[in-house]
């Protein structure tokens, strides 16, 4: 089968490719596009899917080490990559029109015991590349650089599943080497809407009675549950709490989500609208944060769907969730109501990872915590602390309970919608040192 690829992509993106490539036959080997991206184009030919007018991310394959290359290779790109030793990739960061990319040596993986991390071991062949990944439908790959008409090839049936819609392993060892691609199953499945072919779902209720998911280091997990949590962010992507509730529901049909998430059922649609509402508004009102917007929503499932907080804080404690999330998971409340006294506390005083929990978990539309997560922010520097102690004379903790006290007036007034007022004229004078 043959795909013009080389038409659809931006021309940005195509260019990188054929610099790629050149480099590629300079040292003496060659580059390839492989995984997501022709997989996409595949779906898009046939009318099943659209095909994004730039793609999230890239996954390129080199047959030789690009750790090696490193120097000549961050050449093609406007910023450095990160480099992973181990596993001898290079991923670069999205940066203007270029989307993400990973920059993969090929390889060879063997485990030396079930969940276990693999052994690596370079190679020059693509079919042995191809033969170490999830499934099948994500080992299409073309050649570099792209053609008008690009020839595309796999591992196995993986044209067949395509065309058939099926994901299907590629060895019937592959939940025990790798426990985490049962969590990689349940996000193409909710992703793609493909079944799952019945040999792989045998071995998949074989996997998790067995509980081969439970035996993998709670990073791992983390790392994929939240990039599971975290496809909506992705360019161009539409109903994001419909996508997000698929692949959720293909985790729990996958009988996984007891264990992972705390509970056998996903949220409602319209409880994770709410949630993912209060992510973005998170993002956009408390600026970078030191975690991921899919660590964020995973840290929010669990409080939402674990039947206790102790449940949840486990689970929390296993991923190891960073940034504060654990603590956030521990302390925040299920509801923030219209309590202005706590929404005060939330904006003075929590720390941005439970800030951002308290917003996912409101059940608020985004625009109303947008308007007043903003007039928090606005009273809280309009009623200055050394003008109050100058017109009441007051200090110490005396004077910090009075400010808060005319803040917490000052809320009151401007989420009313009045935004020129005298706050002045809400400090607590009665009964107060200096009133």
């Amino acid at each position: 089968m043959r795909i013009g690829l080389r038409s659809r992509l931006p021309e940005p993106i195509v260019e990188l490719l054929d610099r790629l490539a050149g480099l590629a036959a300079e040292i003496g080997t060659r580059a390839y596009l492989v995984g997501g991206v022709v997989r996409d184009a595949l779906l898009h030919e046939l009318g099943r899917r659209e095909f994004p007018s730039s793609p999230p991310d890239l996954d390129l394959l080199l047959l030789t080490d690009v750790v090696e290359f490193r120097d000549r290779l961050e050449e093609l790109f406007p910023t450095p990559a990160r480099s992973e030793p181990r596993l001898r990739t290079l991923a670069f960061p999205r940066q203007g029109e270029l989307p993400e990319v990973d920059l993969t040596t090929a390889r060879w993986e063997s485990y030396p015991q079930p969940a276990a991390l693999p052994r690596i071991v370079p190679t020059t062949s693509l079919s042995f590349d191809l033969a170490r990944r999830d499934f099948t439908v994500n080992t299409l790959v073309v050649s570099l650089p792209l053609a008008e008409e690009s020839e595309v090839m796999g591992y196995g049936p993986a044209l067949e599943d395509l065309l058939s819609e099926k994901l299907r392993i590629l060895h019937p060892q592959s939940f025990i080497d790798d426990p985490t691609r049962l969590v990689r199953l349940a996000h193409y499945q909710g992703l793609l809407g493909f079944e799952v072919e019945p040999e792989t779902l045998s071995l998949v209720k074989q996997a998790v009675e067995e509980g081969l998911h439970l035996r993998v280091a709670g990073s791992r997990l983390r790392s994929q549950l939240a990039r599971l949590c975290e496809e909506q962010y992705l360019p161009g992507s539409a109903r994001p709490a419909e996508r997000l509730h698929q692949r959720l529901t293909a985790l729990a049909r996958l009988g996984l989500s007891d264990d992972l998430l705390g509970a056998s059922e996903p949220p409602s649609v319209a409880r994770l609208k709410l949630l993912l509402a209060g992510a973005q508004a998170a993002q956009e009102l408390l600026g970078e944060l030191s975690f991921s917007p899919g660590e964020l929503i995973l840290a929010a499932l669990l409080r939402v769907l674990s039947p206790d907080r102790d449940k949840a804080l486990r689970l929390a404690r296993w991923y190891e969730l960073s940034g504060g999330l654990i603590e956030a998971v521990r302390e925040a409340s299920d509801e923030l109501g219209e309590d202005f006294d706590r929404w005060w506390q939330l904006a003075e005083r929590s720390s941005p990872a439970r800030a951002a929990l308290e917003m996912c978990l409101g059940g608020w539309p985004r625009m109303k915590l947008i308007v007043w997560w903003t007039k928090l922010k606005q009273v809280k520097k309009m009623v200055d602390g050394q003008v109050v102690a100058e017109l009441t004379g007051l200090g110490g903790e005396e004077l910090g309970r009075v400010v808060h006290q005319t803040r917490r007036r000052a809320f009151k007034v401007a989420i009313r919608g009045h935004s020129d007022f005298d706050w002045q004229s809400l400090i607590p004078w009665g009964g107060e040192k200096g009133g």
